[in-house]
C-alpha cells in the first residue's frame, strides 16, 4: 500500500475544488448515496449538528452565516484544514482521547495553531485554548493584534477548522469583533 502525503494530498484537492461546480457536488454525493447509504446519513446527521453549533456562534456573537465558494476562502485557511483533514484520513493526525474516527461520522474540530490535531466536541475547548499573546495572534501572517484580531471559523461538513485572523486577512470574512478583555481566549472569540 502506498502511504498518502497529507500535504500534497491537501493541494490536489484545493486544486479539485476550485473547478468543482455544484452538479459536480452532486454526482458524487448520488454515487456515495448507492455506494453507502448509512455511512451518508451519518455524515449528513454529523454535518448538521456541526451547522447547528456554528449558528449557535454566530448568533451568540452576533456573526451572520455565510455561505462562500472555495475561491472566498483565503488559501492559507483552505490548505490548513485540508492538510489536517487529509492526515486525519490517512490515520496519520493526532486526535484527542476520544480517538473521533472518518468512519464514525460526527463533528471534530482542527486548528490552524495546532495542526494535525483533531478532537471531538468535548476536548476541542480543552485542547485548542491558548492564552497571552498566541491567544491574538494570526494565523495567516503571524501579527499579534489585540485590538482588532479575533478567532474565526469555517466548517466542511462535520469538520469545523478554527483560526486567529487580524483585520489586514480577513478581507469580507465575517468575524466576529473583538470584545471582552485579553482574558478571552480565542476559542471563546472563535
Amino acid at each position: 500500500m502506498t502511504a498518502v502525503d497529507p500535504a500534497r494530498a491537501a493541494v490536489a484537492m484545493d486544486d479539485l475544488l476550485a473547478v468543482m461546480t455544484p452538479a459536480d457536488f452532486e454526482d458524487i454525493r448520488a454515487a456515495w448515496t448507492v455506494a453507502a447509504p448509512a455511512h451518508l446519513d451519518q455524515l449528513d446527521a454529523a454535518a448538521a449538528e456541526a451547522l447547528r453549533a456554528m449558528r449557535a456562534y454566530g448568533n451568540a456573537h452576533g456573526v451572520a452565516e455565510r455561505w462562500t465558494a472555495v475561491d472566498g476562502t483565503p488559501a492559507w485557511v483552505r490548505l490548513g484544514l485540508l492538510d489536517t483533514l487529509a492526515a486525519w484520513y490517512a490515520g496519520r493526525a493526532a486526535t484527542c482521547r476520544h480517538i473521533p474516527d472518518p468512519r464514525r461520522p460526527e463533528p471534530v474540530f482542527a486548528a490552524a495553531w495546532r495542526p494535525r490535531l483533531v478532537a471531538c466536541k468535548a476536548c476541542y475547548p480543552t485542547l485548542f485554548r491558548l492564552g497571552g499573546d498566541a491567544d491574538w495572534t494570526c494565523d495567516g501572517c503571524g501579527r499579534v493584534d489585540r485590538e482588532r484580531g479575533s478567532g474565526a471559523r469555517v466548517a466542511l461538513g462535520p469538520f469545523t477548522f478554527l483560526f486567529g485572523i487580524c483585520r489586514g486577512c480577513r478581507g469580507d470574512l465575517p468575524v466576529p469583533g473583538v470584545t471582552g478583555s485579553s482574558q478571552t481566549s480565542r476559542e471563546d472569540r472563535s
